[in-house]
């Protein structure tokens, strides 16, 4: 087979024939012979061609045409005529036998040379140059800090009254073995909102419990929780889920009216101590959480150096967010204040809170009482909606207004006719009076 077959051309005087297994079709001879020093790009396609021309010539076969599309894909190859830059890149596949890209010696030893032609990485052209390779330094990794171990069984030290507390929750449980039976204490595993009448009687020593570890460290408390978990088998042993079990047990409390604070019993009085002191607690760590906000809100401006003013408060927009839940938890702070014999006000609350978050904004962007005042009745009102007036008190004896009373007897009748008879058809019934 032909070269000018190969390349798709019908060549003049080429005849097709049968195909011979015996005989291939194509015969490729590699010529080893080494190129000329001026001429060190091999280009396949075009060196086949170039053979072929050789060939045809010494052949003495007269065929111009043939002759003619050979030269013209030269040519082509040699991107010395071609239709468009692309065409001319696709047909460029040469390469430099003297490129030392090809080569093995990029790398020796320590060194590391990155070869670059026109900042691509490719292995044709007349020259290459050659970079070191210059490693960037590696940001130092911080030391990741330790987890903080938990107490081990045996650093954990249980307080006479817990061991108490404990003691007297297992003897009711066995006490009232017949009330309490296995489905009931299943039930009261599963009483999240702490309404179950029989789940209330064993609350209380939970309470005294969790009152007593108020303070001590998450491994202790998981470690007494795990104690009650086996006599009642809640479904989270986390120890907040204790702390959320008393919280909604205590909860009740908040609806005691502020005059009725003296007639308070000892159980009332232990879940008000405890409700004070978490929300006490919740209140700071909320306010603090908020300051942290605020306070990186203004050094990353100081940082970037914005322009920090009335109009343009960093952090402000944290404050927003956050106003609404402070305000609930300031609220419930002074409900149990009163209740516990003090004389604070839901507003006096609030401004104490209040005051310490404006100390962290810049006077420049002043932001006063009065404005996170009406910021915090804005974000109330979009929460709650606005507040309802309330209803005037009505006589005892109902309305007053005659429209209203004759409203509620009916629609007035008119007295002039008499009324009509039983039955209308009987004519005795109508009398002349």
């Amino acid at each position: 087979m032909s070269v000018a077959a190969t390349l798709g051309v019908k060549a003049l005087g080429v005849t097709e024939t049968k195909y011979d297994p015996t005989m291939p079709a194509l015969r490729l001879e590699i010529n080893t012979e080494p190129l000329p020093e001026d001429h060190p790009v091999v280009h396949w396609p075009s060196l086949v061609i170039v053979y072929e021309k050789k060939n045809l010539l010494e052949s003495g076969i007269s065929n111009p045409d043939l002759l003619a599309m050979l030269e013209k894909r030269e040519k082509i190859f040699n991107q010395e005529e071609s239709d468009s830059e692309e065409e001319a890149r696709k047909h460029n596949m040469s390469y430099d036998s003297d490129d030392s890209f090809i080569d093995d010696d990029v790398e020796d030893g320590d060194l590391k040379v990155r070869t670059k032609i026109g900042g691509f990485f490719v292995a044709t052209g007349d020259t290459i140059a050659s970079e070191k390779i210059e490693e960037p330094e590696r940001p130092k990794k911080e030391k990741k800090k330790q987890k903080r171990k938990r107490d081990s069984d045996e650093d954990v030290t249980i307080s006479p009254e817990v061991k108490t507390q404990l003691s007297k929750l297992r003897k009711k449980l066995n006490a009232d073995s017949s009330t309490y039976t296995k489905d009931i204490i299943r039930q009261i595993s599963k009483d999240t909102t702490a309404k179950n009448p029989l789940h209330l009687k064993l609350l209380p020593h939970i309470l005294k419990i969790d009152f007593a570890l108020f303070n001590e460290k998450a491994g202790t408390r998981n470690k007494i929780f795990e104690e009650i978990c086996s006599l009642i088998p809640y479904t989270n042993k986390n120890h907040k889920n204790m702390t959320e079990l008393v919280e909604r047990f205590c909860e009740t409390i908040i609806h005691k009216e502020d005059e009725n604070r003296v007639n308070l019993t000892d159980l009332e009085k232990l879940k008000l101590e405890w409700y004070l002191k978490t929300t006490t607690k919740r209140r700071n760590e909320t306010r603090k959480r908020t300051q942290r906000k605020i306070k990186k809100a203004i050094e990353k401006a100081k940082k970037d150096k914005t322009k920090m003013n009335s109009d343009n408060r960093p952090g402000y927009s944290d404050l927003r967010s956050d106003i609404y839940q402070i305000g609930l938890i300031c609220n419930k702070y002074a409900k149990l204040r009163r209740l516990s014999g003090h004389k604070d006000t839901d507003d006096s609350s609030r401004e104490d809170v209040f005051g310490k978050l404006i100390e962290n904004f810049p006077k420049k962007c002043e932001v006063e009482m009065k404005i996170v005042k009406k910021l915090w009745e804005s974000e109330r009102r979009r929460a709650e909606g606005p507040r309802k007036k309330e209803n005037r008190k009505r006589a005892a004896n109902g309305t007053t207004s005659p429209r209203k009373k004759q409203k509620r007897k009916g629609p007035l009748r008119s007295k002039r006719y008499a009324p009509l008879p039983k039955n209308s058809w009987e004519d005795s019934q109508f009398t002349a009076s």
